[in-house]
């Protein structure tokens, strides 16, 4: 009703593996699939959200490990959605910690995988976590000159990884906020 596109992500939690710990492509062939036979506007998507962190995935789970599930899902992408553009990495923190720093950064991931898979450079950038996941920054950080220069840095830094890997490749920031974790509760007071 709105013509609006799809951009999406794969699940890469436990129950997407098989038993030795590689990811399996069936719902996300499935996925893809059923967008084609219903004419979903499915046109981007990125392998699994936020790699970096190894949140859901089994334990011990590295850059080697991300390169394999990785050429799991371009072979699937190839095979069923030739046309369905990649973005990635989709990570954050490199610059910027939200909670945890990321147990994979973004470089070990680009250097194991094609790259040329990706057609949209992606990062994600969070200046702030709320107070809910444990911030000890308060709301009235918001109106410092290192908090804005948090946004440059982080620019600066993707740009940097965009121009190495993808060189010439559109770049999106595809989550960001005012703060991850729900927000800090005053937010709304100046928001």
């Amino acid at each position: 009703a709105v013509d609006g596109k799809v951009v999406t992500s794969f699940a890469a939690n436990t129950g997407s593996r098989d038993q030795a710990g590689v990811w399996r492509d069936d719902q996300a062939r499935a996925l893809m699939q059923f967008s084609l036979d219903h004419q979903v506007p499915l046109v981007a998507a990125v392998l699994y959200n936020e790699p970096g962190y190894n949140i859901g995935v089994p334990g011990g789970y590295d850059a080697v490990a991300f390169a394999r599930d990785f050429k799991i899902f371009t072979t699937a992408v190839d095979e069923v959605m030739p046309d369905l553009k990649l973005l990635g990495p989709c990570s954050g923190d490199d610059v910027t910690p939200i909670i945890i720093e990321p147990v994979i950064r973004s470089t070990d991931m680009l250097d194991r995988i094609d790259t040329s898979k990706y057609e949209i450079f992606s990062y994600h950038f969070y200046p702030k976590v709320s107070e809910r996941c444990g911030s000890q920054e308060g709301s009235e950080v918001a109106l410092t000159d290192e908090y804005l220069s948090r946004v440059e840095a982080d620019k600066e830094y993707y740009e940097g990884l965009r121009d190495t890997y993808l060189p010439g490749a559109p770049m999106w920031i595809t989550e960001t906020a005012q703060a991850a974790c729900g927000s800090d509760p005053a937010s709304y007071t100046h928001m």
